[in-house]
Order: C-alpha cells, then sequence, then structure tokens
C-alpha cells in the first residue's frame, strides 16, 4: 500500500493549524516540565534507598492508584515523544516512572536515577526548591 504523501500537504499550508500545533507543543514542553519538576519535589530524600511502601488499604485508595498509573501512561508517552522533540524528555520519564505501578519498578528508578549527571540535576533542582537532595544506594 503506497501512502500519498502530497496528499498529507494541507498541514504545512495552513498557517492556522501550523500555529495550533506549535503552540500545542509548547504547552506540552512547559506541562510536562513543570510535572516532572513537581513530582521531584515532592520525593522523600530517602525514596532511592528505602523499601517499598506497603499498599495502602484506605477509602479511595483504589481509585487514587488508577488516577496516579493513568498519569503515569500520559507521562511516559509525552517523556518518549520529548527525547526526539525539544523538551525535557529524560526528567519527564523519571516523573512517569515514579507514578507507574508495575513489577521492577524499584531497581528500574534507582538505576535510572542513580546514575551521576542525573542524580546531579535532580539534586541540583531540589536543592533550588528548598529540599534536601536525594541519598543514592
Amino acid at each position: 500500500m503506497d501512502i500519498d504523501w502530497s496528499r498529507l500537504s494541507f498541514a504545512f499550508e495552513s498557517p492556522g493549524l501550523m500555529l495550533w500545533l506549535a503552540l500545542a507543543s509548547v504547552v506540552m514542553i512547559v506541562g510536562s516540565a513543570l510535572c516532572a519538576l513537581w513530582a521531584v519535589k515532592r520525593l522523600p530524600e530517602d525514596y532511592l534507598i528505602r523499601d517499598e511502601p506497603t499498599p495502602s488499604r484506605a477509602p479511595g485508595a483504589r481509585f487514587r492508584k488508577v488516577a496516579k498509573n493513568a498519569l503515569g501512561v500520559a507521562l511516559l508517552i509525552v517523556g518518549l515523544l520529548l527525547l526526539v522533540l525539544p523538551g525535557q524528555g529524560l526528567l519527564t520519564l523519571i516523573a512517569a516512572v515514579s507514578l507507574l505501578d508495575f513489577p521492577g519498578k524499584r531497581q528500574l528508578e534507582r538505576r535510572l536515577m542513580s546514575r551521576p549527571k542525573v542524580l546531579h540535576a535532580l539534586n541540583r533542582f531540589r536543592q533550588r526548591a528548598g529540599r534536601s537532595p536525594l541519598r543514592s544506594p
């Protein structure tokens, strides 16, 4: 099946559409950076060295878990896109992994966040936000 690429050129001929796409891109970049930084700021300093938390039995815990995972999937998709687009792709991926629940999550988080350059960047932001640095394993 051949794709007629000339039929897709309408997007590039419409200045209005291009403007909306550019604005959406800027909003996604800013939004993902803010979400990532918000998540990094909220992490406790012993996040990388403590054991896994026990599941909560509080009312509404299941809804919060589903909402948290949905936000994590959204951030994961945006983070993957931001690896090839302008933006904070790595920080967005770290925030996404922090929100998602899956087997092996803690090991992956520790491996990603304990990399010297990543840990330095995270701790530099936390210092500016008035938070103590993350302790690495």
